[in-house]
């Protein structure tokens, strides 16, 4: 489509902009260094390096320099890497074990940080960064972070934007995101440090450059030939920036250096995100109509292929990495941004649809890589996975299928084509027929792609092929594509395919809906953070309110079966089991705390936290007029912020505070534990645990009463009377108890213009 097959110069090609720079897609009759080719061609192993984005033009500013650079955020770099040490690394920690994080070792691994100082706004910015590179992690399921999803958003994320620890230095932040992301490997935690360095190089403005530039960055290899062929370091070497009204054009010729040596080289090229490629609308419309009215109505972009290894490769390890920037970078890093720019573009929501090409005969590379990154993108629409039916547009496009139509002509279709398609299988679901379309295509100006036979041999391979059952389930209503492919290589049925998809696509309507909600949200957020001297109380008020309302609301919920429980009983039962505070989820009792003059209000505080972060992953949490883990979370430290905490310190110190056995410091978990969910749930008042007899007569005649009526009321329950009522008058009670005043804040009046927006 890009290159005329009879100009082998490249002067009539649709990458052509400058007369003084003919380029090809592929090589053509010269098959000389002099002739720039832009796609790279590394016989079989990785080629691309980044993505390119192929968009019409009918004009560009700047013919010389015509294709636009993105470079990675620092974000980017995190998670890039990060997914480059879990596929390309034997990951393990220092003590030789592979790391699988949960609620415990993460609030361990905060509770090891030590204070750095007063908290600062770039540590905290650094910190928000790696908050959603954790985000886009679980967002993945990769198997590290997956025991963090349930409790992440409601508890473990706020924890850790709000560790005092980390929020005084940045450094520290980079070094705890070191042992959460890699397990602290030096040879990564360089590679990072080097890469952000280089990135803020570049801090501002557009980046341009020339195609023979392109040809260099898109070439993966570029970076390892520069110290294997001079001529390949010649190029490099000779490449230079010019800045001109906030634009940054790297071309050949005069101006200053891009890269001071390889390894300079070697960084710049692995921040290279996107290569923004642009194609003349003048030649496609001539040469390729096809083509030309898809790129009318979207952008093409073309994602690095994933490894070839198929998972047999040996892992790298840290001491080997510290001294093979080459490897790190073309290898690591690499096959790190492929994964990490399917889950960005994802998460961005920028992404209409998706199509797989793998080569039909030929077991697919690395498929867990493909499966994360397209369940990524299906779950940031909010489809599930595993998906059920063809919710998005997404393609698996078998190529060279040639091979198929001739081994056919050769052998007959002998037990069926099932063997064919079963080397497919470990794509899972992205092989599944219910959930992809199959198309065909073949590429009949390369050799390997020639269907032999006679029109008629060819013809009845190819009746054979459709007829087939195995080809059947696979294509479904798609055997149009494979007819094409035999007729003229199919490429064109797969753009008009493409562009069909791309006309009816819902992702526009997706983000309207998603930026009204974002807005909502902020407007929401914004509100709560106001400096309104009764907006603290009035939110806590209203989340109270709506609380004990969900609580009723469940009491009076009909039963779904005659043998499930009273509503009364159920809600007891989880409210119990929700606001119970086990000694085993709280720590041991310092020994010789008073003596060491234990920080006891910390330590206290800390118990707290911990059993609130634990709470959100309650599995009932909706039989306690609870929606979700955030919402617990939330709720709980409304309880806890009006705890009487020197009640409960006076009794750690009093009756806690000089244990010396280990054992007996375990045992004495109970009493704080008590202690602890007393002061939560009765507050301060000096109330009897217990009725006096005659109330309790007066009770028991009441009940007895109510039973001779039958009156099944859920407010007439002992289960409701004994815990369901009380609960409801404690959350009454906490909203007459004040929290204190909120103080002026930085950032007050920014958020009153914001919230006029």
């Amino acid at each position: 489509y890009l290159d005329d097959p009879e100009d082998g110069l490249g002067e009539r090609s649709a990458l052509r902009w400058s007369e003084a720079e003919p380029v090809r897609f592929v090589v053509g009759k010269d098959k000389s260094d002099d002739l720039i080719v832009l796609n790279p061609f590394n016989f079989g192993s990785d080629a691309s390096g980044c993505v390119s984005r192929y968009v019409l033009c009918d004009a560009v500013s700047d013919p010389e320099h015509p294709v636009e650079v993105t470079l990675a955020t620092e974000s980017q770099i995190l998670h890039a890497l990060t997914v480059g040490y879990l596929s390309e690394c034997e990951e393990r920690n220092d003590k030789g074990e592979i790391t699988a994080w949960d609620a415990d070792s993460f609030k361990a691994l905060l509770d090891r940080q030590q204070a750095s100082g007063e908290p600062t706004r770039a540590a905290f910015e650094a910190l928000q960064q790696l908050a959603e590179t954790v985000d886009l992690l679980i967002l993945s399921e990769i198997r590290r972070y997956s025991n963090l999803a349930s409790q992440w958003r409601g508890a473990l994320r706020a924890q850790m934007l709000e560790c005092e620890a980390l929020l005084g230095s940045v450094q520290a932040v980079e070094k705890f995101a070191a042992e959460l992301l890699w397990d602290s490997w030096s040879s990564i935690t360089a590679s990072y440090s080097k890469l952000v360095s280089k990135r803020r190089e570049w801090q501002s403005g557009t980046l341009r450059c020339s195609f023979r530039t392109a040809s260099i960055l898109l070439d993966i290899d570029s970076y390892k030939k520069c110290a294997e062929r001079p001529e390949t370091r010649e190029k490099v070497m000779s490449l230079t920036v010019k800045t001109r009204d906030g634009v940054s054009c790297v071309s050949g010729g005069s101006g200053t250096p891009l890269a001071r040596d390889n390894d300079d080289f070697g960084l710049f090229q692995g921040l290279v995100w996107e290569l923004r490629v642009p194609l003349r609308s003048d030649v496609l419309r001539e040469r390729a109509p096809v083509l030309c009215d898809f790129l009318d109505s979207a952008d093409l972009l073309d994602f690095p292929g994933v490894a070839n290894n198929y998972g047999n490769a040996t892992k790298h390890k840290d001491g080997d990495l510290a001294g093979k920037p080459v490897v790190m970078l073309t290898e690591v890093l690499k096959r790190g941004k492929t994964a990490s720019i399917v889950v960005t573009g994802a998460r961005s929501l920028d992404i209409d649809g998706f199509s797989l090409l793998m080569r039909l005969g030929k077991f697919p590379a690395q498929p867990v890589q493909l499966v994360a990154g397209i369940s990524s993108w299906l779950r940031a629409f909010g489809h599930p996975w595993p998906p059920h039916e063809k919710a998005m547009p997404l393609n698996l496009i078998m190529t060279f299928c040639a091979d198929l139509v001739n081994k056919v002509m050769s052998a007959g279709l002998r037990d069926g084509l099932q063997g064919c398609f079963d080397q497919l299988k470990s794509l899972g679901h992205l092989a599944d027929p219910k959930v992809v379309n199959a198309l065909a295509t073949n590429y009949p100006q390369f050799n390997e792609c020639h269907i032999f036979g006679t029109p008629e041999e060819q013809t009845t391979a190819l009746e054979g092929i459709v007829a087939d059952g195995a080809f059947k389930d696979r294509f479904g209503d798609s055997a149009q594509s494979f007819r094409e492919m035999v007729a003229n290589g199919g490429t064109n049925y797969v753009f008009k395919t493409l562009r069909e998809q791309a006309l009816t696509s819902n992702r526009a309507d997706l983000l309207q809906t998603r930026l009204t909600e974002a807005a909502r949200q902020l407007q929401q957020l914004i509100q709560q953070q106001l400096p309104d001297e009764n907006a603290v109380s009035d939110d806590r008020d209203g989340a109270l309110d709506a609380w004990a309302g969900a609580i009723k609301t469940r009491l009076h919920q009909p039963r779904k079966h005659d043998h499930d429980l009273d509503n009364p009983i159920l809600v007891s039962r989880h409210l119990r089991a929700f606001l119970n505070i086990d000694p085993d989820e709280i720590d041991d009792v310092p020994l010789n705390a008073a003596r060491l003059k234990l920080n006891f209000r910390q330590h206290v505080e800390k118990q707290f936290r911990s059993w609130q972060s634990k709470r959100a992953q309650y599995p009932q949490l909706a039989d306690v007029g609870i929606a979700d883990g955030t919402q617990a979370s939330r709720l709980l430290t409304y309880l806890i912020e009006v705890v009487d905490l020197d009640s409960v310190v006076a009794f750690f110190r009093d009756n806690l505070g000089n244990i010396t056995s280990r054992v007996e410091g375990r045992q004495a978990r109970r009493f704080l534990a008590i202690k602890m969910s007393n002061a939560l749930l009765r507050g301060s008042a000096e109330e009897p645990l217990h009725r006096n007899p005659k109330a309790v007569n007066a009770v028991l005649e009441e009940l007895a009463q109510i039973d001779e009526q039958h009156n099944a009321a859920p407010e007439n329950s002992t289960h409701y009377r004994a815990v369901i009522e009380p609960f409801l008058k404690r959350l009454e009670q906490v909203k007459t108890i004040s929290t204190g005043a909120r103080p002026p804040q930085a950032g007050d009046a920014e958020l009153a213009t914001i919230s006029t927006l």
